[in-house]
């Protein structure tokens, strides 16, 4: 659920509608409404856990930065998939120097963040870990390394038309 900023409500009628919402998620009101004046303060992502796929692209970068900005609360998994059967060292240990970087923009604003490699179909391993681990929300990037002729990179277009959860797309 997204949060905007300036929706003015009654502070009452406001306190009522996200006490309504999922187990205990809004149970911190003070972060999102000012007790001075009756309006939502800032935009946030509401989510418990989230799961978010990356690549080491620039693009992807840009992906984890705006999840961190936006996140509030959240468990985060970072996910980097590395396609095919190969599974040697020194690429494995690119890959989790990379997810170390992007871990960094989570943990700089205090939220807890996981890393995991796995190996096969990106899209496919992205899908299968969100439904099987009850993840609310896939971030990705709107294109990977250097995908230029369509709108979105072939797995994102997979996963957002696959998955059964919500994907943020960030381009």
């Amino acid at each position: 659920m997204v949060v905007r900023a300036a929706l003015t409500f009654n502070y009452k009628k406001a306190q009522e509608l996200f006490e309504e919402k999922r187990q205990g998620i809004y149970n911190n009101l003070s972060k999102y409404i000012s007790m001075d004046s009756p309006m939502i303060l800032k935009e946030a992502i509401l989510m418990q856990k989230v799961l978010v796929g990356v690549d080491g692209s620039e693009r992807s970068k840009k992906a984890s930065k705006k999840a961190a900005e936006l996140l509030e609360d959240a468990e985060v998994t970072l996910v980097s998939v590395i396609e095919g059967a190969v599974k040697e060292e020194h690429i494995r240990e690119k890959v989790l120097e990379m997810l170390n970087t992007e871990a960094a923009f989570f943990r700089e604003k205090g939220l807890d963040v996981k890393k995991e490699i796995h190996y096969g179909d990106p899209a496919d391993v992205l899908c299968e870990l969100a439904e099987d681990n009850d993840f609310e929300l896939i971030v990705l990037a709107d294109k990977g390394h250097g995908v230029k002729r369509f709108l979105l990179g072939s797995t994102t277009d997979r996963v957002v038309r696959h998955a059964k959860t919500s994907v943020l797309v960030v381009k």
